[in-house]
C-alpha cells in the first residue's frame, strides 16, 4: 500500500523562488534586486586556424574592447550533446523513397557511418553568449550603508522593525543605458570579426528554460550544461 504524502502544497516552493530572475520582457531580464541584463548571442571563431598575424590582431582588439568598458561582462559557453536522430530518420525516409538502387545503397552506407560515428564519439553543439549588465544604486542600499556608519559612532539603541525594501522599478533611462552598453559591446565584437545579435524575449526565455530544465531540451541525451562562465 502506498503511503499518502502528508506534505502541504505550501511546502512545495515554486522553481522561480530559486531563480534570481524576476521577469523577462522585450529581451530585458529584470533581476529580483532591480538590476537588468541583456543577452547577446555571439558567433564562434576557429582561432587556431588563423595565422599568427591574425591571432595577434584579434587578441589586441579583444584587449582593446575589454579596456574600453567601464562595466563587467559575463561570457558563457553553453554545451550539449547534439541529437541527430531526426536527421537519421529523414535520411532513412529518403532511402526508402529513392528508386535508384545505387543511390539508395549510398544513403544506407552513410546512415551506418553516422550511427557508428555517434556511438564512438560525442558530438557537441556549442553556443556562445555575452551577458551585459546594468544596476543602479538604490535608495535602500545607500540608506543601509549610512546606518551602518552611524551605528559605529552613535550609542546603540533598540532597532526598529522595518519592512523589506521594495525592488526598484526599471525606468526608461535604465533601459537606454543598457542599450548603449549593448551597442558598444556589439561594435567591439564586430572589430574582432564576431557577429552578434541581441536575444529577443522568446529567445531569452528559451535559453533560460534550457539552462534550468535541460531534460526538456534534449531527451535521451546528456543534460545540457553551462560549461564555462567567467566574469570580466
Amino acid at each position: 500500500m502506498t503511503k499518502k504524502s502528508t506534505a502541504k502544497p505550501s511546502e512545495f516552493l515554486a522553481s522561480q523562488a530559486f531563480l534570481e530572475v524576476k521577469s523577462a520582457s522585450n529581451g530585458v531580464l529584470v533581476l529580483k534586486d532591480g538590476a537588468i541584463r541583456k543577452i547577446i548571442a555571439v558567433s564562434g571563431m576557429n582561432f587556431d586556424l588563423k595565422s599568427q598575424e591574425e591571432q595577434d590582431i584579434i587578441t589586441a582588439e579583444y584587449q582593446r574592447l575589454l579596456h574600453s568598458l567601464d562595466f563587467s561582462l559575463q561570457m558563457i559557453t553553453h554545451s550539449r550533446r547534439t541529437n541527430i536522430t531526426p536527421y537519421l530518420e529523414r535520411l532513412n525516409q529518403l532511402g526508402r523513397d529513392e528508386e535508384n538502387e545505387k543511390v539508395k545503397g549510398l544513403i544506407g552506407e552513410y546512415v551506418v557511418f553516422l550511427e557508428s560515428l555517434v556511438k564512438e564519439n560525442t558530438i557537441v553543439t556549442k553556443r556562445f553568449y555575452v551577458v551585459v549588465p546594468y544596476e543602479h544604486a538604490t535608495v535602500a542600499a545607500v540608506t543601509q550603508a549610512a546606518h551602518g556608519f552611524l551605528e559605529k559612532i552613535l550609542p546603540k539603541k533598540k532597532k526598529a522593525i522595518t519592512p523589506a525594501p521594495r525592488t526598484p522599478e526599471v525606468s526608461p533611462g535604465d533601459i537606454e543605458t543598457l542599450d548603449e552598453r549593448v551597442k558598444k559591446v556589439i561594435t567591439g565584437l564586430a572589430t574582432i570579426g564576431l557577429q552578434s545579435t541581441v536575444l529577443n524575449e522568446d529567445e531569452t526565455i528559451e535559453l533560460l528554460h534550457s539552462l534550468y530544465n535541460p531534460e526538456f531540451v534534449a531527451p535521451h541525451e546528456e543534460a545540457a550544461r553551462e560549461e564555462t562562465q567567467e566574469t570580466l
